[in-house]
C-alpha cells in the first residue's frame, strides 16, 4: 500500500482519542497482540495511566509498520471501519473531508447542485438527498443521465 506511512501517522493521532481505543478494544480485539490487549485494558480501566496508552500506541503502530502488504491491507480494512480518519484536505477549489486513501488520484470536487428533471418522486428524493448508492441500485445510468444533471455537472 503506497500510503502506509501516511495512514499510520494519521492512525497514531486518532488513537489518542479514548473513544477510538474503546471501539478497537470492543470491536476489533482480535487484531491486538496479547501485550497490546494488556496495555489497552490497563489504560481504559484507569485513564490517568497515560503511559500505558502511549506504550500501546507505540507498540501497535510499530507492529503495523512491519506487516507485509497483504496483512497490512487486512488490518487497514478492519481498522478503517472503527477509526474513520477525520482528514481535511484544503484544495484551491474547496475542502475535501473524510478522505479514503483508496480514492482515485484524479478525483475532483463537483460544483453546482444535483437536480432531478423526473416526475418520479423517489428518483427526485434520491437526487436531492445525495443517496447515490440507492440511486445507482434502482436506476440505470441512462435513466440517471436523462432525468438529472449529475453527468452534466461542472467538474473542476
Amino acid at each position: 500500500m503506497d500510503n502506509r506511512k501516511y495512514y499510520l501517522k494519521l492512525l497514531e493521532q486518532e488513537l489518542m482519542n479514548d473513544k477510538i481505543l474503546e471501539k478497537i478494544r470492543n470491536l476489533k480485539y482480535y487484531l491486538l497482540s496479547d501485550e497490546e490487549k494488556r496495555l489497552i485494558n490497563i489504560y481504559l480501566k484507569d485513564k490517568r495511566l497515560i503511559n500505558y496508552k502511549k506504550s500501546f500506541i507505540k507498540i501497535f503502530i510499530n507492529r503495523l509498520k512491519k506487516l507485509n502488504d497483504d496483512r497490512f491491507l487486512y488490518y487497514y480494512s478492519n481498522l478503517i471501519k472503527v477509526c474513520p480518519l477525520n482528514i481535511e484536505l484544503n484544495l484551491k477549489n474547496g475542502v475535501v473531508k473524510n478522505i479514503d486513501l483508496n480514492m482515485p488520484v484524479n478525483t475532483s470536487k463537483v460544483t453546482g447542485k444535483p437536480e432531478s428533471y423526473s416526475k418520479d418522486i423517489y428518483f427526485t428524493n434520491l437526487i436531492e438527498s445525495n443517496d447515490y448508492e440507492n440511486l445507482y441500485k434502482y436506476y440505470d445510468l441512462e435513466t440517471i443521465e436523462k432525468n438529472s444533471n449529475i453527468r452534466g455537472m461542472k467538474w473542476q
